[in-house]
């Protein structure tokens, strides 16, 4: 099991690493992950955020604006 980044929510929109702001795609998180769109849609999650914080980043998922998953 890897182990969780440090990661600091700034706002919806923006999460802090390494003394870092970048951006969070929701909706392009979403798009790239229809199982969580899925889930999201059907109330398991209430959005992507959530997901990647609960399991996306144990699956490699990206969440950052622009970056594409490395899966």
């Amino acid at each position: 099991m890897h182990a969780f980044p440090a990661l600091t929510i700034i706002n919806s929109n923006t999460v802090q690493a390494a003394g870092f702001n970048f951006g969070v795609n929701n909706l392009g998180y979403l798009a790239n992950n229809l199982d969580v769109a899925a889930a999201v849609t059907f109330g398991q999650f209430s959005s992507g955020l959530e997901h990647y914080l609960l399991f996306g980043w144990q699956e490699w998922r990206s969440l950052i604006a622009g970056l594409f998953n490395a899966r």
